[in-house]
C-alpha cells in the first residue's frame, strides 16, 4: 500500500472497527492491522501522512512504537490513540504530544477527535501564524522550483551577507510541513527542512524582525537539537511576501553568538523589499504559464 498525500493512518486488527472509523471520517483513511504494516506504510508513503491512530485495543502492547516511527519522517503527524487498554510508554513519547480519544467503542467520536486534532495544530512543534491555509497557498504559487534555478535571488543573499558581515545568508520560504531554501550563500542546505527545525517558522508569524543572538543560550531553541544549521548560532531574518502574505524570510546566520543593530535591521528589511519583488514576479510568470481554460 502507498499513502497519499494528507492520509490517516489507523492501525488496528480489529477490521470491524477499523471499518466503522473509515466510514465515519472525513478523510481519507489507510487501514494497517500491525505494528510493522503501519511502520512499512509509513516508510513508503507518497506524500505527508497529517495523523496517525492507534487501536488500544489491539494485541500490540505499546502504540508508541507507531508514533515513534510515524513522527520520526513526519514530525507534524497528529498521534491519537483510541481508548485506554494500553497506555502510551512515556519515555519513548516524550516529545511526541499524543492525545487519549477515550471512547474506544465509538470509532466515529474518535474520528472526530482526530480531524479537530490536525485541524487545531496543538500537537505542532511551531507557532502557526493566522490564515495559514491562504498563507501556504500563496508560497506554493511562487513556483518554488523556478526560484531555487534562477540567479537573481543568489545576488540578493550574497549582497546582504556582504552589507552585514556574516557568515550565512538565505532566503527561506515556509510552506505547510517544510522550508524551501530557494536562495543561500555561505550555506549548503538541502533544498528543505522539516519546519519544526527551523527558526523562520517564527519569522512568519509578525511582520517585525526576528532576532535570536545566540540560539544555544535562548530558552526557545536551546533545547531544539534539530534547529539547522547548528554551527551558526545567531540569526536574525525578517518576512518575505507574495500575494499579501508572510510566505517566508529573507535571514543572516553567524558561526558566532552577535546582536544586531537597528541600521542592520532595517538594511535586512530594505533587501527583503528587493526579495518581494522577485517572489510577486515568480508568482505572476507561474500564474501566466498555466494553461487557459480555453487551451
Amino acid at each position: 500500500m502507498r499513502l497519499s498525500a494528507g492520509d490517516a493512518l489507523v492501525v488496528s486488527d480489529d477490521d470491524a472497527w477499523s471499518r466503522r472509523f473509515t466510514a465515519a471520517a472525513d478523510f481519507e483513511v489507510t487501514r494497517t492491522d500491525s505494528v510493522s504494516e503501519a511502520v512499512q506504510a509509513a516508510s513508503d508513503a507518497d506524500g505527508y501522512v497529517n495523523c496517525v491512530v492507534v487501536d488500544s485495543a489491539g494485541t500490540w502492547a505499546d502504540p508508541s512504537l507507531v508514533f515513534a516511527a510515524v513522527t520520526a519522517r513526519f514530525p507534524d503527524a497528529a498521534c491519537i490513540v483510541a481508548g485506554t487498554d494500553h497506555p502510551v510508554d512515556p519515555p519513548a513519547c516524550e516529545d511526541i504530544r499524543v492525545e487519549v480519544a477515550a471512547d474506544r467503542d465509538s470509532p466515529g467520536l474518535v474520528a472526530a477527535a482526530a480531524e479537530r486534532a490536525v485541524e487545531s495544530g496543538r500537537h505542532l512543534r511551531y507557532p502557526v501564524p493566522d490564515g495559514e491555509a491562504d498563507r501556504a497557498a500563496a508560497v506554493r504559487a511562487c513556483n518554488v522550483d523556478g526560484l531555487a534555478a534562477g540567479d537573481d535571488l543568489d545576488a540578493v543573499v550574497a549582497e546582504v551577507a556582504d552589507a552585514l558581515a556574516v557568515d550565512v545568508a538565505f532566503v527561506g520560504l515556509v510552506d505547510t510541513h517544510v522550508e524551501h531554501f530557494v536562495a543561500t550563500h555561505g550555506w549548503d542546505p538541502p533544498a528543505n527542512l522539516d519546519r519544526s527545525a527551523v527558526v523562520c517558522a517564527h519569522t512568519v508569524l509578525d511582520e517585525g524582525p526576528f532576532v535570536v543572538p545566540d540560539l544555544a543560550a535562548d530558552p526557545e531553541f536551546a533545547d531544539a537539537p534539530s534547529i539547522e544549521p547548528r554551527a551558526y548560532p545567531s540569526y536574525a531574518g525578517v518576512p518575505v511576501h507574495a500575494d499579501g502574505h508572510r510566505v517566508g524570510s529573507l535571514c543572516v546566520r553567524h558561526g558566532e553568538p552577535r546582536s544586531y543593530s537597528a541600521e542592520e535591521l532595517e538594511t535586512l528589511k530594505r533587501y527583503s523589499a528587493a526579495v518581494d519583488d522577485l517572489l510577486e514576479a515568480a508568482a505572476a510568470k507561474a500564474d501566466d504559464d498555466q494553461p487557459s481554460a480555453a487551451d
